[in-house]
């Protein structure tokens, strides 16, 4: 019986992740079609209806066992409502905390109608708008898209540390970016914590005490793709992939116009 259960649990997790990219890479395909010739505040406009279309058909169409990952309920929130109560919930930095206290707040106040955990993403929604319009010029649009998307939809408690590596871009100098970057690693380690949060995040969280909850394998997409963008910020200068004015329009003839600020 078990094994049965086992078994279906696990093929339904590989059906959900199938919609997951496949709705992802549909809607990133049609945003980046329709916005080729609308310029920055079209390409901006088309990505964010997007966004807001995926996360809500996502919403409405997943099975509620699987979305919202049940973390949502039984540790974010707790941990917003009392932080550092337990150890295992939510063992982030205070900036962390307040980040998304505040975060949720602003869900309780925009959607009183939403289930408890609903509201804090739907706000994480709202706010990650603002990024859009951030690269709406930039090559890096259709990659934070789906970036956050994912983030948004699998660990949405990431999603705000993701933000703090992001505003690195808006920087010239290293200094700055750095600091962006630092400041997002000071929200994801348990910087202000009680103790008993370091030693769970790096002692014995996790597999029955003999090993800390950073360190379990399956965490490690996560700091993968947090990574990557930290060193995308380092490296903004020197590549002119990672400008924030790189990307190039077509028009309507099907010429490319440069880009403009508009």
């Amino acid at each position: 019986m078990s094994l049965g259960l086992s078994t279906e649990i696990q093929a339904m997790d590989v059906l959900v992740g199938a919609a997951l990219v496949v709705s992802l890479s549909l809607g990133m395909e049609v945003a980046k079609f329709l916005s080729r010739t609308m310029g920055p505040q079209g390409r901006f406009r088309t990505y964010t209806i997007a966004a807001l279309a995926i996360s809500i058909g996502w919403w409405l169409s997943f099975d509620k066992a699987y979305f919202p990952s049940t973390e949502v309920v039984t540790a974010v929130i707790p941990q917003l409502q009392h932080p550092y109560l337990y150890a295992w919930q939510a063992p982030y930095g205070i900036l962390w905390v307040w980040m998304n206290q505040a975060v949720w707040h602003l869900g309780r106040l925009l959607f009183p109608f939403l289930p408890s955990g609903i509201d804090w993403m739907f706000a994480l929604t709202i706010i990650n708008i603002p990024f859009f319009y951030i690269f709406r010029q930039s090559q890096l649009l259709t990659a934070y898209f789906m970036t956050s998307l994912f983030l948004w939809a699998v660990v949405p408690w990431d999603l705000s540390v993701l933000w703090l590596v992001s505003l690195g871009f808006l920087f010239q100098g290293f200094l700055p970016r750095l600091g962006a970057v630092l400041l997002a690693a000071i929200a994801k380690i348990p910087v202000g914590a009680p103790l008993e949060v370091w030693k769970y995040d790096f002692l014995n969280g996790q597999e029955y005490g003999t090993t800390g909850s950073a360190f379990v394998p399956g965490h490690s997409m996560t700091y993968f793709v947090l990574a990557s963008w930290s060193i995308a910020v380092v490296q903004k200068p020197y590549i002119s992939f990672l400008s924030l004015t790189g990307f190039r329009f077509a028009s309507s003839e099907g010429r490319i116009s440069p880009n403009t600020n508009s």
